[in-house]
């Protein structure tokens, strides 16, 4: 009855809630981040796009299949459900950027190890990625990101 794996189940949860759009992202990462990121892909990478709040199982992936294994099956687990500030892609829709904003609010010890593990699989994967500090101002913003993209 209760089951959320079930899409019937779904239907009817949906339909008995109440929704209402929200921001994706706060006031702090849109004025700090995003609009600085969108003035520099406009200024120099103009076939890059921003994307904001984005599942990091949507553009990375394991090995599956018959050559899968179980620890690969595990990493992706531990990845999926985590979800990136801001992805900035390619011309052609691969991913050219990882942008993490750490801003004024608070962080605690599970925050700090969710960092980790994006900073590992980015590694992993070859994706290139900044971290962006509370209050940075917007030169050095723009310096991070056009250096990490001109790689």
């Amino acid at each position: 009855m209760w089951d959320v794996k079930d899409t019937t189940n779904q239907l009817r949860f949906v339909r008995d809630a109440e929704f209402y759009p929200k921001r994706p992202i706060n006031k702090e990462a849109y004025r700090t981040v995003l609009l600085v990121v969108e003035r520099v892909l406009k200024a120099h990478f103009r076939q890059h796009r921003v994307l904001a709040e984005v599942c990091m199982g949507s553009f990375l992936a394991t090995p599956g299949g018959r050559n899968g294994s179980f620890l690969n099956d595990k990493a992706y687990q531990s990845i999926n459900s985590k979800r990136v500030d801001f992805l900035v892609i390619d011309a052609m829709g691969n991913p050219a950027l990882v942008i993490e904003y750490h801003g004024t609010f608070g962080r605690d010890g599970h925050a700090l190890a969710k960092d980790e593990i994006k900073r590992v699989t980015f590694d992993r994967a070859g994706i290139a990625w900044i971290e962006v500090p509370a209050l940075i101002d917007e030169a050095r913003l723009t310096a991070m990101i056009r250096e990490r993209l001109e790689r």
